[in-house]
């Protein structure tokens, strides 16, 4: 049993060495991606939930003030040629596995079960702003 405490520490230590590295941002860098602070945040790049969720915090960014969720997957939707139904599906799978397999953080460490859709996009979108 002691191994396995040991091996967990481990990789919660390698995690989140790799999270602050992924977002260490020196004076002459750019501002990282989306796509960045999702990974840093255990998010896997794959499937086009990913994408989703990314476009979804860039358009949180980009829209004035705190726009409906509804929208928001229409705007997603319409840059990635698809329905706002399969873009909050495509969202809401990757909230959902990533809160199953990574509860341990800090997004996900307030919430006893799945959080809503809207509440992570802009979870994110205030982590990556602050960058």
């Amino acid at each position: 049993m002691d191994n396995v405490l040991k091996c967990f520490d481990e990789v919660t230590s390698a995690l989140m060495a790799l999270r602050a590295s992924l977002m260490q941002r020196d004076t002459g860098e750019k501002r990282p991606s989306a796509a960045s602070v999702l990974a840093a945040n255990g998010f896997r790049r794959c499937g086009a939930g990913f994408n989703y969720l990314c476009r979804a915090v860039e358009l949180y960014q980009e829209m004035s003030g705190k726009p409906a969720i509804g929208k928001l997957y229409e705007e997603v939707a319409r840059s990635f040629d698809t329905t706002a139904q399969r873009v909050e599906r495509g969202i809401r799978h990757v909230i959902e596995k990533n809160f199953k397999e990574h509860p341990e953080y800090l997004l996900f460490s307030s919430y006893s079960k799945k959080p809503p859709n809207r509440e992570i996009i802009a979870a994110l979108h205030y982590e990556w702003e602050e960058l």
